[in-house]
């Protein structure tokens, strides 16, 4: 009988698993937690700790002394088109780039594009005499005359240095026109959110709409001497009025946007019994 012997390769040696460290693991996984937190925190301490590396601040490429550009410019709220930049000083009203300016008693001649308007009760029309803007006496009531221009868009400032007689002046009066006062006829008016009218020691701002002429502002102002210089700027809604001693005047209405417009005129107004008042300088933008 043969026999057949059978030889069993040899098992590996099992060596028995040391038993789970729960505490060890907690304490490694606290310490990898702890290791990620300083790392990220010294991370954000580099980025905010310096001027100018917060996500909230805008940085520019400008070079040193360059002017830095807005980072949007204002919307015109009446027209929805992007307005000019302003600058504000506190207590002053914001600057806004003359479109116009003349001064006739430097010698400057009628506006380049401006035209005029007078009504019948004016003796003689609207001219420049003795560099000066002057009327003729008023023949009869409603002595107006308007010196108008229209701007490349929406009158956001208009202002006047003006010489009043000196007794019993007329008065001159600064507009935005939402559009031209010279298509109108005799003494109508078109519609406006910003009409300074200017007698001596007072002024007064007007809107005039669908149902009429509406006072916005009224003021008084020392008259030191004939001349003095008035200016509105307007921003939207808001008006700023400054009157000759510099005192600047807020008025903020829904009117002054939405009557917006680009035709700025600057108005001598008389009746009989008065004498003319002239004006000397002009600016609009």
């Amino acid at each position: 009988m043969r026999v057949t012997t059978v030889t069993t390769p040899a098992q590996p040696a099992i060596t028995p698993r040391a038993p789970f460290d729960k505490r060890g693991w907690r304490r490694a996984v606290i310490l990898l937690h702890v290791t990620l937190a300083v790392l990220l925190g010294a991370y954000v301490l580099q980025g905010t700790g310096r001027p100018g590396a917060s996500d909230d601040t805008t940085t520019s490429s400008a070079a040193p002394g360059e002017a830095v550009p807005d980072a949007a410019a204002p919307v015109d709220t009446a027209t929805g088109a992007e307005a000019p930049a302003v600058a504000e000083t506190p207590g002053a009203a914001p600057h806004v780039a003359d479109v116009v300016r003349a001064d006739f008693t430097q010698g400057d001649p009628w506006p380049v594009g401006a035209a005029s308007r007078d009504t019948a009760g004016v003796s003689w029309p609207m001219g420049i005499v003795h560099r000066a803007f002057v009327h003729g006496p008023a023949d009869g009531p409603d002595a107006v005359s308007w010196l108008a221009r229209a701007l490349p868009s929406d009158v956001r400032a208009v202002g006047a240095r003006v010489r009043f007689a000196p007794q019993d002046s007329g008065a001159v009066a600064l507009t935005a026109w939402q559009s031209s006062v010279l298509a109108e006829s005799g003494t109508s008016l078109p519609r406006t959110g910003m009409r300074l009218v200017v007698t001596p020691g007072h002024w007064r701002l007007l809107a005039i709409d669908r149902d009429g002429a509406a006072t916005l502002a009224a003021g008084r102002y020392d008259q030191a001497g004939r001349t003095a210089s008035f200016g509105v700027v307007r921003r939207g809604r808001d008006v700023w009025v400054t009157d000759p001693e510099g005192l600047v005047t807020q008025v903020s209405d829904p009117r002054v946007a939405a009557l917006a417009g680009r035709w700025a005129s600057w108005e001598l107004r008389d009746e009989p019994g008065t004498r003319s008042a002239t004006i000397r300088e002009i600016w609009a933008g």
